[in-house]
Formats: C-alpha cells, structure tokens, sequence
C-alpha cells in the first residue's frame, strides 16, 4: 500500500503544480494593440472592378505597414472588458495629412468564441454597412482585425495585423 500511495506523489505533486501554474496566469482584460501591416480590396461599382491604389484597376491586394504605410490607414485598437461577452473596442485613426487630429470611434462587441488563448469578436458601425471580426491571441499578444465595408461607390475588406501589450 505504501509503495502504490508513493508512487502517485509525484504524479500529484506534478497535478497540483500545474493547477497552481494556471490559476498564476491571470487573461488580461485590456489590451492596448498597435497595426503593424494592413492589406486592401475595393471593388469600384461604377468601374465594375477591382481596384487598387488611385481607384487603377488590379488584382492584387493594396498593402501597406507601420514604415510604408502606401496612402493607406493603419488603425490602432483597445480593446476592454475582455473577460465579458460584450468587450468595448476603440479604433484609433491617427492624424495623416488628410485628417488634422487623432479620431477615436469606440464600439461595443460581441465574443464569438473562447478559448484559453484565443478570443474572437465581432462589431459594427451604427449604420450596419461595416463589421469588423478580430482574432485575439491572448498567449502571444497578437491580434488580427477584419473590417468589412459597403459604402455608396464601392465596398470591400481591410484586414491588419497587431502587435497586442
């Protein structure tokens, strides 16, 4: 009895330091995301078309990042309440030359789905004409964000890469 009851110590030991390990590894509940690459498509209704940048027709993604960002805008994201089934989102657009200051829109989501490292969430504009659906790993602090668009000349899809704190 004692040799069965000794063997399964370490085994215990292993089960205990394991549970003790998890409880340790607090999920953030705020995580402040910086777009480091963006990638482009927009289809031109009155070109029936594809197009790329200077609305030229093409069939490649526009692309941009942080250091080249190629006319195109890279959106800073904070996302909040990340323990809820409703975390808040704040876009942050940075002033470019077209724009003078910094533009805040924030937004409520809604999880779709999580896991111990990922959480995925999605959210929409008042107007229901854009939804953006974001990928969040929480183990690597990496996001990745999907923003769909219809607007009155053309509609399409943004999608960036974040590096998560």
């Amino acid at each position: 009895m004692i040799k069965v009851f000794s063997s399964f110590v370490p085994i215990f030991i292993l089960i205990l330091n394991t549970i003790v390990l998890s409880a340790a590894e607090e999920k953030p509940t705020v995580l402040q995301c910086v777009s480091n690459s963006i990638a482009q498509r927009d289809y031109h209704f009155s070109q029936h078309e594809w197009v790329g940048e200077k609305d030229k027709p093409t069939n490649e993604f526009r692309t941009g990042t942080l250091a080249n960002p190629n006319d195109l805008i890279l959106r800073d994201k904070v996302f909040t309440r990340l323990d809820t089934n409703k975390p808040i989102i704040k876009s942050i657009t940075p002033k470019t030359k077209y724009v003078n200051e910094e533009q805040v829109a924030e937004f409520e989501g809604l999880v779709l789905d999580r896991t111990d490292t990922l959480i995925t969430i999605i959210w929409k504009n008042p107007f229901d004409n854009k939804f953006w659906f974001a990928a969040i790993d929480l183990k690597h602090k990496k996001a990745v964000v999907s923003h769909i668009y219809e607007g009155i000349t053309s509609f399409g899809v943004d999608v960036e890469t974040l590096d998560c704190k």
